[in-house]
């Protein structure tokens, strides 16, 4: 059943887990979590992949903080995905409430679980950690005591 404007509204918070598809930047369907809000009002989503070499990679070329890679592993009961899955805290996507839901709207955004509070935590300390998140951003997102 599909959902209303206010009940999409109210889903699209910091731990849902959202697919879609970036095509302007050639990423297919994904998942991402929602890591928060910027002050301009802008959703922000941390792809997540099962690419673990090629986040790696980046991560040591770069020479960013270890903290800004962030696994789930499989075998967690707690963790929503079926592999070892990784995040990289160095980027991340930003979207208008309005973007996500013409992409709800049209089949191209299906919603999933919440993160574990434990993943979460490990992404804000991802997050916070990088020299590629704006201070601004870093100061805006949430306190894991929030939830």
């Amino acid at each position: 059943m599909a959902l209303s404007r206010p009940q999409f509204e109210a889903l699209v918070k910091p731990r849902r887990i959202l697919r879609f598809a970036i095509p302007e930047l050639n990423i297919g369907l994904h998942f991402f979590v929602c890591v928060g809000q910027s002050p301009d009002g802008r959703w922000l989503f941390s792809c997540c992949t099962s690419q673990f070499d090629t986040v790696r990679k980046l991560i040591e070329k770069n020479r960013f903080p270890e903290s800004t890679l962030v696994w789930m592993e499989a075998i967690d009961p707690d963790n929503p995905f079926h592999m070892d899955t990784y995040v990289n805290c160095n980027e991340y996507f930003g979207y208008q409430m309005d973007e996500l839901w013409t992409m709800y709207g049209w089949g191209q955004l299906t919603k999933h679980d919440e993160l574990p509070l434990h993943s979460f935590e490990q992404i804000l300390i991802g997050f916070r950690d990088s020299n590629q998140i704006e201070e601004e951003l870093k100061d805006n997102l949430p306190d894991i005591d929030d939830f």
